[in-house]
């Protein structure tokens, strides 16, 4: 998505434009503070074109179960490792495997799991859930 502040050209070139017109502006006290507003504003753009890439980010997920579904098990990842109990990330990624159908979500929730599990030092079980993912992809479930 390209915003403009004029009607055919795009922000970025607008601000090009404006940047070498205070280029070439004479010089002295007031040439220094327009140069000093326009670096501002610059800034400012930049700041709402991530700002407007957040917003379509957030549309993009919350538009697809599947990425709503991991951005949510991402998040109960992140709460039990701030808290420090691994072992109610891998229960609540667990729980996810138990009650989904959809392929995608399982295998992100499994992976996920082999996250948690090798990263707790329990790989002997990070392996079972791979041979279990493996098995259920190539053989169906």
């Amino acid at each position: 998505m390209t915003r403009s502040l004029t009607p055919n050209m795009p922000i970025r070139r607008t601000m090009a434009v404006l940047l070498l017109t205070a280029g070439i502006a004479p010089a002295g006290p007031a040439a220094a503070q327009e140069r000093e507003e326009l670096a501002q504003f610059s800034a400012f753009i930049d700041l709402m074109e991530s700002y407007y890439g957040l917003l379509d980010a957030v549309h993009q997920v919350a538009e697809s179960p599947q990425r709503t579904a991991i951005l949510h098990m991402q998040k109960l990842r992140e709460i039990h490792e701030d808290r420090g109990d691994m072992a109610a990330a891998a229960d609540g990624l667990r729980a996810v495997l138990e009650r989904s159908e959809d392929p995608v979500v399982r295998n992100a929730a499994r992976m996920m799991l082999v996250d948690v599990l090798r990263d707790t030092g329990r790989a002997t079980e990070a392996l079972r859930v791979i041979d279990e993912g493996l098995a259920e992809n190539a053989g169906g479930r």
